[in-house]
């Protein structure tokens, strides 16, 4: 929120254009988040190992999004491939 704030009240910010590569990154990333809810859903692990999976890959978003958040300026922020 705090990005979207900037933008609009900051004159001086410009866009930051994405590459490809932080795209693909940025999919990557977000896709990944749903493998072991697929994966219990589907049988392929347990519920236990679905649940331990999830709890990791999410504490590490959280790592990365205080990261973002806490010590990146705007414009790093923005080029900074993994974001939810």
């Amino acid at each position: 929120m705090w990005f979207t704030w900037k933008k609009k009240n900051d004159d001086s910010y410009e866009p930051v254009e994405q590459t490809g590569t932080n795209t693909l990154i940025y999919i990557a990333y977000n896709a990944v988040w749903w493998v072991p809810i697929l994966l219990t859903l589907l049988g392929v692990i347990d519920h236990m190992s679905g649940t331990i999976g999830f709890a990791a890959i999410t504490a590490l978003r959280l790592a990365a999004n205080l990261y973002r958040t806490n010590v990146l300026d705007p414009v790093q922020a923005m080029n900074f491939p993994f974001r939810a």
